[in-house]
């Protein structure tokens, strides 16, 4: 065993027969021994070992794993767990976790592991390092059911440095972030659930019906700029209002195939908030980005609160959510009539709306300086009229316009008017 000491890369791949990579059951340990086991390892790839069970079997508390970056788990179908409680405390520097093709893969810390370890380290969970991780990758693990248990291995601080964050075809994940009964300390808050992640994909998470469970006014999301939520089918909302309030950076955000999703943000959803953040304002001010597509359920996009913060939008796409009935959406009725101007706006795509009635609420007007590229097109319901000026903008109109002609352009104005539950509607570049 002391051979493992100076021991700083390690790769196994393809080995059929491989049970357990270190076997420490029966070793005799005396005083001081528990540094010399893999002190230096910097680097672990275990790639399809089809009858690994477990990675370390026995006493693992004589295993040091402080100085390991990069670890790797691909293609073990019958590993159930990766560190036991010991072992996850020496994960000091760990940057890079990737876990694919793990069948039986259930907890990423087991509970209930016999270790050989003195009472005084069982009983501090709170004892855990703040691993360095900065990028989580996990996929095809169809029985691992949640990744960040905060309450359970108080691992608040675990993802404070996560940068990326990968899940992709696990699906018994049922959440994400659990945050639930976390005890905190004021003034600690702010801190502590502030992590640096810039980017989230979550992909064919069949039983997903969380991204974040608990106490989440407490998560402040200001680095996100890139958010994918693909195939998702429980998912009934992405963001409430006191998380949307926190995505000040948010670029991208690609929305697709969530049959269950109502919303994008749940309004009555019960957070602890101060009076304050609830009189603050619901805006994206970096988006520039939208792609949402085959939402089954999805009602609206944004609440019109949001429309002028989007003053970065270049790109908007909403396609085939057959009950989408308004894009900005709006309670109560004002009589003046409001103009919202995206100014970055270049490209924009309506397709497979049938239930599709307005784009904003009536008394509303959006003027599109530099739009370039405009399609609309199987919206039958839709009453929003589409304005073109002389000078190419393009005027949307909640309030329906008077249309004369069944080609739908106007006999009152050198401007083209048109309602898309007359025509499709395609203007591109020179044709405008």
């Amino acid at each position: 065993m002391q051979g493992l000491s100076n021991l700083e890369e390690l790769y196994i791949k393809n080995c059929g027969g491989i049970q357990e990579v270190i076997k420490l059951e029966g070793l005799l340990t005396i005083k001081g021994e528990q540094d010399l086991l893999l002190p230096r390892l910097k680097k672990m790839y275990v790639v399809d070992l089809h009858e690994l069970r477990c990675i370390w079997k026995g006493a693992t508390k004589l295993i040091n794993l402080n100085n390991l970056e990069d670890l790797k788990v691909i293609g073990c179908k019958k590993l159930m767990h990766l560190f036991t409680p010991a072992l996850a405390q020496s994960l000091q520097k760990l940057k890079f976790l990737e876990i694919e093709r793990c069948d039986e893969l259930e907890h990423l810390i087991v509970e209930n592991a016999e270790e050989h370890v003195s009472s005084e380290s069982h009983l501090q969970p709170s004892c855990f390092p703040k691993p360095n991780v900065v990028k989580v990758k996990v996929k095809g693990c169809n029985k691992l059911k949640c990744l960040f248990h905060v309450d359970r291995w108080n691992l608040v601080s675990s993802f404070l440095t996560l940068e990326e964050l990968e899940i992709n075809n696990c699906g018994g994940f049922q959440e994400v972030f659990n945050f639930e009964g976390l005890l905190t300390r004021e003034g600690e808050q702010q801190d502590e659930f502030s992590p640096r992640l810039r980017r989230m994909c979550l992909v064919n998470l069949d039983e997903l019906t969380y991204i974040w469970k608990g106490p989440i006014q407490l998560v402040n999301l200001n680095s996100l700029e890139n958010l994918e939520v693909i195939g998702c089918k429980k998912l009934v909302h992405l963001f409430t209002p006191v998380l949307v309030q926190s995505l000040q950076k948010l670029k991208n955000l690609k929305i697709k195939r969530c049959d269950k999703l109502e919303h994008l943000i749940v309004e009555n959803v019960e957070e602890q908030v101060s009076s304050e953040s609830h009189l603050q304002p619901l805006c994206f001010p970096k988006l520039e980005r939208v792609n949402v597509r085959y939402c089954n359920k999805l009602k609206n996009l944004f609440p019109m609160t949001i429309a002028n913060s989007l003053v970065e939008l270049r790109i908007f796409l909403v396609k085939e959510n057959p009950q989408l009935m308004e894009v900005f959406t709006h309670e109560g009725d004002a009589g003046v009539q409001k103009d919202v101007t995206l100014p970055q706006l270049v490209s924009m795509g309506l397709k497979g709306l049938p239930s599709l009635v307005n784009f904003c609420p009536k008394n509303y007007q959006f003027i599109l300086p530099k739009l370039w590229y405009l399609r609309v097109e199987s919206c039958k319901n839709m009453r929003t009229t589409f304005t073109r000026t002389p000078d190419r903008s393009v005027l949307i109109n909640g309030e329906v316009a008077q249309i004369d002609e069944p080609t739908g352009t106007s006999t009152i104005s050198p401007v083209l008017t048109r309602c898309p539950a007359n025509n499709d509607i395609r203007w591109t570049g020179l044709n405008f």
